[in-house]
């Protein structure tokens, strides 16, 4: 079987559940597949007596393959066992955009767009308002139950500390059972996707390394687990997974720092990086392979968007006319490993009534992005907080 072809596999692809083979790869133990590794069929979890027994809860390692036979192409499928799910995972269906701010900076949304993935369209969630009208928030998808909305800038450009929890079920935000550890506004935001999730830099007295950690089952925050590179605001969070995530750049700094979730680990990626720099630009992540940096404030509205693949921590600019319209302070919600879209934002570095109400789509694919029709917000708005009960 070590001569058989593996291509990747996105959680989306079709098994055949009566005669597709799903296989546990040790990638500890060799660099290629044999029939001393376990394998079984999808619907029984068991086949051939060549094979070890695999149970629905397989004791292999995250870094581990897990192998798709499919028959019809006489060749494996492979990806890694942290974005396997013995059970499909359900279809990401929504995303809440909260907040912001509206013809200028001094005027602050409270409410809640809900965006539905299926249809494509916009309305108000009228159970979902923010405690407190703000801007510039730190997101965490949170576990697939609940998301998170912390801190930001309230009137007068006060920053908070305050946290609104969301649950994708019912539509609906409550005051979180707990605060930020520190006041503080643009701020990156990382999230596990099970069991934690983190506040990374931002503007607090100053500008702020700190990376702040949130325990999801108990809303409970541990301030200082790890420090990034360098003091920085304007951020945004890139998140790749269950294993790590990325702490984006700002204008004219270009620093990259990696979080590494089980250690709470901070190395640098790029220190300084002059491919891509920007204020106020929007993070999109496929979900295991790859992410960008989209449009953001460098010496104008920006279109530009950069590339970052997760295996090798490469950065790459995605072309000069990445976006339709150049965006400042937009949100970005993901769908799948194929679709998101970039929605809202500021046309200009003041914000006011060019503020753009549409939406654009990213094929991530085919790294291209396209206006989305007719579909608009319901209401303008920039710096505004975004979740996706994708969780990423």
């Amino acid at each position: 079987m070590a001569d058989k072809k593996t291509t990747e596999l996105t959680l989306a692809t079709e098994v055949n559940t009566e005669v597709d083979y799903v296989l546990i790869w040790d990638t500890s133990d060799t660099d290629t597949y044999n029939s001393n590794q376990r394998a079984v069929v999808r619907d029984l979890w068991d086949r051939d007596s060549d094979f070890k027994k695999l149970t629905q809860s397989p004791s292999a390692e995250d870094g581990d393959y897990v192998l798709i036979y499919d028959t019809s192409a006489s060749g494996y499928r492979k990806m890694t066992r942290a974005n396997f799910y013995s059970t499909p995972a359900a279809p990401s269906s929504k995303a809440y955009i909260s907040g912001g701010a509206c013809s200028n900076s001094a005027y602050l949304r409270v409410h809640t767009q809900l965006m539905s993935f299926s249809t494509v369209t916009f309305s108000v969630a009228v159970g979902a308002d923010l405690s407190l009208a703000r801007r510039t928030l730190c997101c965490l998808h949170g576990e697939g139950t609940y998301g998170w909305m912390c801190g930001g800038a309230s009137a007068g450009g006060t920053r908070t500390n305050n946290i609104d929890k969301f649950t994708y079920a019912t539509d609906t935000a409550a005051v979180g059972a707990s605060v930020l550890p520190e006041i503080c506004e643009h701020s990156a935001g990382l999230t596990e996707g099970t069991t934690q999730g983190y506040s990374c830099g931002g503007t607090s007295a100053g500008n702020s390394n700190r990376v702040n950690k949130i325990t999801y089952a108990t809303e409970v925050w541990t301030g200082a687990v790890a420090v990034i590179s360098s003091a920085r605001h304007f951020l945004a969070g890139l998140n790749a997974g269950s294993t790590k995530g990325y702490i984006g750049f700002r204008y004219l700094n270009g620093d990259i720092d990696k979080l590494t979730y089980a250690t709470d680990a901070i190395s640098v990626v790029y220190n300084n990086q002059v491919i891509h720099t920007a204020n106020h630009y929007v993070c999109i992540s496929e979900g295991t392979t790859h992410g960008y940096f989209i449009g953001g404030l460098q010496a104008a509205a920006s279109i530009v968007a950069s590339k970052l693949v997760y295996a090798t921590d490469v950065l790459t600019l995605s072309g000069s006319t990445y976006l339709v319209l150049a965006r400042i302070g937009a949100a970005g919600v993901s769908v799948d490993a194929s679709d998101a879209y970039i929605v809202g934002g500021s046309a200009i570095a003041t914000p006011g009534i060019s503020d753009p109400q549409s939406i654009e789509h990213i094929d991530m694919t085919t790294d291209t992005t396209s206006a989305y029709g007719a579909t608009v917000l319901v209401a303008i708005g920039y710096q505004p907080g975004s979740l996706s009960d994708t969780g990423f």
